[in-house]
């Protein structure tokens, strides 16, 4: 009988470490899932890590840009500004040569009638 008890003792022994043992292992499997659910969840962040670098890169990128454009822009207002001012200048030679020609024929058209000669005698005191 006593022999019986023990083989008894034993089985429970044996039967409680053994439902330790799934217990534990059941434990290691949670444990693996969580694991496994955090690397995915790790791998999800370094991948949006990577796409706000990306982000951020194009947005300085793009801020670049728009700086370049603002120095484009204001390069075409003084290239603009003295273009048109060459304009006016060249216009201005242009009316400046005409009124010159004018007074040219005026003075030819003069001299062909002779009303310059009368002005220059009224001028000369006569």
């Amino acid at each position: 009988m006593v022999v019986n008890s023990m083989v008894h003792s034993l089985a429970q022994q044996s039967e409680l470490h053994h439902k330790e043992a799934r217990f534990a292992m059941a434990k290691v499997e949670e444990a693996e899932q969580r694991t496994v659910a955090a690397q995915v969840k790790l791998s999800k962040a370094r991948s949006l890590t990577h796409k706000l670098e990306n982000d951020a890169r194009a947005q300085d990128l793009i801020e670049h840009m728009m700086k370049e454009a603002d120095e484009l822009k204001k390069t075409l207002k003084e290239c603009e500004a003295a273009f048109d001012e060459e304009i006016e200048n060249a216009r201005k030679a242009v009316v400046a040569e005409y009124q010159g020609l004018t007074t040219f024929r005026e003075l030819r058209m003069e001299i062909g009638t002779g009303a310059l000669i009368g002005r220059a005698s009224s001028f000369a005191g006569g």
